[in-house]
């Protein structure tokens, strides 16, 4: 079974928005580009219009912003989908970062296991990612991460 969430910080790194879902039996890949669309679609609704996108699944960021063509159909549906929304933003970049760096996000997707529906947190995040936001926006874990690997 699977589930999605992720984060939206503004850019001094604090948090904006949280949100986490179960999404039912998926595969990695179909969990990680719904996270992506559910991300964009809440980033449009709250106005933001100039984003930076990180992901740790490396490929698929390939795929979509270079709209590589790829077999499985639900990927290239949702693929598809994404490239058409991306345009509706002023500026928009999407980046690779290792997962160590994607801990907010990863955590966020853990808790939609324990979820029987979507759940979006505004301005405050829920305790179980707290420290995690703090850490990030003082940069401590991106400190941590370049130390290890440069």
């Amino acid at each position: 079974m699977g589930s999605i969430g992720g984060v939206v910080r503004n850019h001094k790194g604090d948090f904006l928005l949280g949100y986490s879902e179960p999404i039912g039996k998926t595969t990695s890949t179909i969990a990680e580009i719904t996270a992506l669309q559910r991300g964009l679609d809440l980033v449009l609704e709250n106005g933001l219009q100039n984003v930076w996108f990180e992901g740790d699944e490396k490929r698929l960021l390939e795929i979509i912003a270079n709209q590589i063509p790829v077999g499985p159909e639900e990927i290239q549906r949702r693929v598809k989908l994404i490239n058409l929304i991306l345009p509706e933003l002023n500026s928009y970049k999407m980046t690779h970062i290792y997962r160590e760096g994607n801990r907010t996000a990863d955590t966020f997707a853990r808790m939609g296991h324990k979820l029987n529906k979507p759940c979006i947190w505004r301005a405050r995040p829920p305790q179980e990612v707290l420290h995690l936001v703090h850490n990030d926006a003082k940069g401590i874990i991106n400190q941590r991460i370049r130390r290890r690997f440069n």
